[in-house]
């Protein structure tokens, strides 16, 4: 009998060893939708971490890598930013902080590589170390040991952080710069990316002041065009190269891909073809006195296509006087061709590759590290084909825990009289909490939670070079209280600020660095987080449909612009609403789809714009409110 008792009480020991192992990280609390920890629910007041510099104001006024770090002064900063309620901070991290060249754990005495002035960098951080070890920090064998210090100061202050992996905008790096931004087209990069991931994360699997990893946030891009005389940093050193575009350069192993999604799509060449319609015939072109080209608008446009390899990458249109690489002057921004079904299923495409491969990538990190949330970023661009990757309306396919998305009253705060188009009072419900609720609380995929990614940056300038105008310190706290009581009081679990020099930095007005009117707000909200309950309007009655091959399509600045504009309506009555596409909803309940059948009242914006004149796509859309009748 002992043997027998014995033998199950094996299990049930490895249970509870388990469970201990589980303790002390963060997770998503299914009821609520915001964080949990062992101490309870909370939302995050969040900063992105540069160290501010004396004399510059702005956004990212300092380094924003940390081998550039002045490593002393972190636990000041996180000190200080636990005292005004911030509770984590982004940070930016490349595989190449970690790793060298062949994968191997990169040493502090290694050159640095793929990054400007080398061997410059490298002194300036081996001189930084000697003033490191006067500090009693260290020494450092490997550079991943100056990431783990961070996170030890950051443990100390009880902050959370949020490592921004995969962003090619940290240094020094490892892949070609232009490369990975591609990767997701490209099977060998792709799969080293992950292998230089699953090691990093396997070394922080353990690390509970990690609350867990940004995937994404603007790094892959699917430019349409070449591009001029662009400088990229690469393993060997920084290289002046004009990179060609894979769609207008009609790369073969783009032509695969897409023609394999088209397969997956529409199932035949023959469903292809009556799903396509009309089209442009391009045998046939005019031109406009700027040279642009015009086609007629025809049945037959596609009746050529006798396989799914006959399919074409959609065209990349230029002026007829416009050979070179880039956006020259005559470039037509595709206005000639806006209703091209091509354009449209790229677009989808573009979803469905961002999609699956971040999923991949996700399943390989939980594989190695099952305790740490995965947050997703997508930057928020009204432009439909070139910036970021993907248009990010599919939110349900994800398997991310946390979505969020860029927010912000900048392009307000920036203009001469601070006066705020309609459309733009309410940027931060129609960017993040109207898209992302239903998918939160209806938990129709991954149970989740959803925020603000950015939000108040560059209120000042990016540089003391080029000021835009001096923000006087109390329209800043106006802006950024705005903002993070909207997200906060509608749900979000995080809001993050775009940077840390907005809240501590200089300014034009006070080039030292001095705490800004903003952190007083700060602090009464992180109490009030603490204390009150918010409103989250978690059912909301109110759905925003707006149609998804319009979303995906040329168009889209005119169909963004029009439910803007509901979104405004909908705010000045105090009304909760959520924004869905018609790609993802569905009458009763299915997996990943929302369910119309618990909106009382259903908005469908206007979706074709009403007017000759068109909204240039290289501008604000605020720049000509009166183009398109909103409703």
């Amino acid at each position: 009998m002992r043997y027998l008792v014995c033998f199950f009480l094996v299990p049930t020991l490895l249970s509870m060893a388990a469970a201990a192992d589980e303790s002390g990280y963060a997770t998503v609390d299914a009821e609520t939708g915001l964080f949990r920890n062992d101490a309870g629910t909370f939302a995050l007041p969040c900063v992105t971490y540069v160290q501010c510099q004396p004399g510059r104001p702005g956004m990212n006024a300092g380094p924003i890598q940390v081998p550039a770090f002045d490593l002393p002064r972190i636990r000041e900063d996180f000190r200080q930013m636990r005292a005004m309620g911030l509770r984590a901070i982004y940070m930016r991290v490349g595989t190449g902080m970690f790793l060298n060249p062949k994968g191997e754990w990169r040493r502090i005495e290694e050159p640095f590589t793929g990054i400007a002035d080398a061997e410059q960098a490298r002194a300036d951080f081996l001189a930084r170390l000697d003033t490191v070890r006067q500090a009693g920090i260290g020494p450092f064998t490997y550079m991943y040991e100056v990431f783990d210090y961070l996170l030890d100061c950051a443990a100390a202050e009880d902050l959370y952080v949020v490592p921004m992996i995969m962003d090619t905008w940290s240094l020094p790096r490892k892949y070609e710069h232009s490369e990975q931004m591609t990767a997701m087209l490209h099977e060998e990069t792709w799969r080293s990316i992950i292998t230089d991931w699953t090691k990093i994360l396997t070394h922080y699997r353990d690390r509970r002041e990690i609350l867990g990893y940004l995937i994404e946030g603007e790094t892959f891009h699917l430019s349409p065009w070449n591009d001029r005389g662009r400088q990229y940093l690469n393993p060997d050193g920084p290289v002046m190269v004009d990179i060609p575009s894979l769609v207008e350069d009609r790369d073969p192993q783009l032509i695969a891909l897409f023609q394999a999604y088209l397969g997956k799509r529409h199932g035949s060449v023959e469903a292809l073809r009556r799903d396509w319609g009309y089209g442009y015939d391009r045998s046939r072109p005019t031109h406009d006195a700027q040279g642009v080209p015009r086609y007629p608008y025809v049945a037959t446009a596609f009746s050529d296509l006798r396989s799914l390899q006959d399919a074409p990458l959609p065209h990349v249109e230029r002026a007829r006087d416009d050979t070179g690489p880039g956006r020259e002057k005559h470039f037509p921004y595709w206005l000639n061709v806006p209703f091209d079904p091509v354009w449209v299923d790229f677009a989808y495409f573009k979803d469905w590759i961002y999609t699956t491969r971040l999923n991949e990538f996700m399943a390989a990190i939980r594989a190695v590290d099952p305790h740490h949330l995965f947050f997703h970023s997508a930057a928020w661009d009204d432009v439909p084909v070139w910036h970021p990757f993907f248009a990010p309306w599919d939110h349900g396919a994800l398997e991310c825990d946390v979505q969020l998305l860029g927010g912000g009253y900048t392009d307000a705060v920036k203009t001469d009289d601070l006066k705020v188009p309609l459309h733009e009072t309410v940027k931060e419900l129609y960017q993040t909490v109207a898209p992302y609720r239903p998918w939160t609380y209806q938990q129709v995929g991954r149970a989740g939670a959803f925020g603000m990614g950015e939000g108040g940056f560059g209120l000042e300038s990016n540089s003391p070079e080029a000021p835009t105008r001096v923000i006087p310190e109390t329209d800043e706290n106006r802006w950024v209280s705005m903002l993070l009581l909207d997200n906060f009081g509608s749900g979000s679990a995080m809001a993050n600020l775009w940077d840390w020099s907005g809240l501590v930095g200089a300014t034009v007005e006070r080039l030292e660095l001095h705490e800004h009117a903003v952190t007083r707000t700060l602090r009464e909200l992180s109490a009030a987080l603490a204390r009150d309950t918010f409103s989250r309007s978690r059912d909301a009655k109110v759905l925003i449909l707006s149609n998804g091959i319009t979303l995906h399509s040329l168009i889209k600045e005119a169909a963004v612009n029009n439910f803007q504009a509901l979104s405004s309506v909908l705010a000045m009555t105090h009304r909760a609403f959520d924004l869905a596409t018609t790609d993802t909803v569905t009458f009763g309940a299915a997996h990943q789809a929302i369910n119309l059948d618990q909106y009382d009242v259903i908005f469908i914006p206007q979706q074709f714009p009403l007017t000759l004149r068109a909204v240039p796509m290289n501008g604000p859309i605020a720049d000509a409110p009166r183009l398109w009748p909103m409703l």
